[in-house]
């Protein structure tokens, strides 16, 4: 398994799954769409090349 895809089990699924299940796939998208949300541009990453930034800082250094 990568490194996303555990991040995201750890942090979203195993979460909600504890609260309820998805009965609608509406609303898993609903989650799915904060979480990335949080995770690019709220939640400042530690990886080698992020050096504590958030990914969307780290893209906008090479983008713009």
């Amino acid at each position: 398994m990568g490194r996303f895809n555990g991040t995201i089990l750890a942090e979203l699924f195993r979460a909600r799954l504890g609260e309820s299940r998805y009965q609608r796939v509406e609303r898993l998208r609903v989650d799915l769409d904060a979480w990335l949300y949080h995770g690019n541009s709220g939640r400042p990453h530690l990886g080698y090349r992020s050096q504590g930034r958030r990914p969307i800082g780290t893209i906008s250094l090479f983008v713009g």
